[in-house]
Parts: C-alpha cells; structure tokens; sequence
C-alpha cells in the first residue's frame, strides 16, 4: 500500500495528504492581504500570478495572457477590471488588441508579496537545517514520492 512507500500507516497519510491538499485548495481561493504604506489590499492568488506575468512579460496581450494562466479570456478580462481598480494593472488598447502593463504600484504591491515568502521561506529553511541528516533525507523521499503521486493524479505517467 502507499502508506507503506512512506511508512506511515494508510490512515495517517491519507489523512496528511487531504489535509495538505485541502490546505492548497483553500489557498487558491483565498485573498492575500498585502500591506504597503499604510494601505491594505487583498488580492487572490490568480491576481497575483496574473501581476507577475504582467510584469514579467510587459505588454502581453489579454489573449496570451489566458494561454500563459491556462483561464478563460473572460475571467481575464474579470481580473484586468479588478485590478485596475486597485491602480496596479494598466491597459493599452492597440486596435483589436489590449497591451497589458504593470504600474509602480503593483510593482510594489508584488514586491511585498514576495519579500513575505521570502521570509516564510527562510523560515522554514532555518527548520530544515535543524533536522537531523537522516531525516532531511527521509523528506526528500517523502517530496519525491508525493511529486510522483501529483503527476499521477495529473495524468502525467
């Protein structure tokens, strides 16, 4: 059985792996407040991704956008509203298309966000530096086992 691949009874990691993907479901869905002199904004996770594209490939197109996010051009289009809204994303019509640009302030909205995992992060590579050798390498399997088990559940294998 799988719980033995990990040596854990089945109960236990079935209980551990819905936790954990419970735990990425609600994260997906959820709103990330970010605060950035003296402002507090919530953002969702795909609003999130969508500003990091938008900085990363300034001036894509709505169109390329949705392929890139793997969304619907309306939701898209949902986001590129909101997100104007909240001054961080702007649009330039270029005929039939919409250019696409991240302003200063989603810039600095984006940079909260990540110095925030940065320190999660840290964190919890302190933790990892703590633990024995052997149990590093015991969560190394553990995470490889768990990537294979995803990729099956993707149907990538």
């Amino acid at each position: 059985m799988i719980g033995d691949l990990f040596g854990v009874p089945n109960s236990e990691l079935g209980d551990l792996f819905s936790n954990l993907l419970n735990k990425y479901s609600k994260l997906s869905n959820s709103k990330i407040t970010i605060s950035h002199h003296n402002e507090t904004i919530q953002y969702t996770m795909k609003e999130i991704q969508f500003m990091q594209l938008v900085q990363n490939y300034e001036g894509i197109n709505n169109i390329e956008a949705a392929e890139k996010l793997e969304v619907t051009k309306g939701m898209i289009s949902k986001m590129i509203k909101n997100l104007q809204k909240k001054g961080v994303v702007e649009r330039k019509e270029e005929g039939r298309e919409i250019r696409l640009k991240i302003t200063n302030t989603g810039r600095s909205h984006l940079t909260s966000f990540s110095s925030m995992v940065i320190l999660k992060a840290l964190e919890m590579h302190q933790e990892w530096l703590e633990l024995d050798p052997s149990m590093r390498t015991k969560f190394k399997n553990i995470f490889v086992k768990y990537t294979e088990v995803l990729d099956i559940l993707d149907n990538k294998t």
